[in-house]
């Protein structure tokens, strides 16, 4: 909330250099973030029992009939270019999530996914550098809390009785 910096949170005042965000599309960004949280701690639990690969073959089976009925409202066919594009993304999704499974059932959820805070780091950077978006006082309180949490969830106990980073 500190780095996202909502109207209503503000009272409407936001950075200096760029209108506050509107509250609905943080709140679903932060219902985001718990859902993937949520989610990691889940293939945590069900790598100490299930293959990564049986894992990762139900992300689709639930995924794509959620999404057909928003697909059916207003479909679009690619173009062969765009077919293409849509193959390559697939692909090194799939491959990126069979990875990220080994990753989570071999590690705590909090150490396998650490690194993935440093996006917001990212984010403030391009956003300055690209969009020449101030970076105020709140952004950085707010990067540094993530730091800080970050570093909290790497620096506690290792998880008693974990799994070797051979899953299979």
């Amino acid at each position: 909330l500190l780095v996202a910096q909502p109207a209503a949170l503000l009272g409407g005042m936001g950075r200096a250099s760029a209108p506050s965000l509107p509250l609905i599309p943080v709140l679903i960004a932060l219902a985001g973030a718990l859902c993937t949280a949520l989610a990691y701690v889940s293939v945590r639990q069900l790598g100490r029992s299930e293959h990564p690969l049986v894992i990762v073959f139900y992300f689709p089976l639930v995924a794509v009939p959620l999404s057909l009925p928003l697909v059916a409202l207003d479909p679009v066919m690619p173009t062969p270019v765009e077919l293409l594009w849509l193959v390559g993304v697939g692909l090194f999704t799939q491959l990126g999530q069979v990875w990220l499974t080994r990753g989570l059932t071999a590690l705590p959820a909090a150490k396998a996914t650490a690194i993935s805070y440093a996006q917001v780091v990212f984010a403030g950077l391009w956003g300055w550098l690209i969009f020449q978006e101030g970076i105020d006082g709140w952004t950085l309180l707010g990067a540094a809390l993530v730091l800080l949490a970050t570093l909290l969830s790497l620096s506690g106990r290792s998880e008693a009785g974990g799994r070797s980073a051979s899953p299979g």
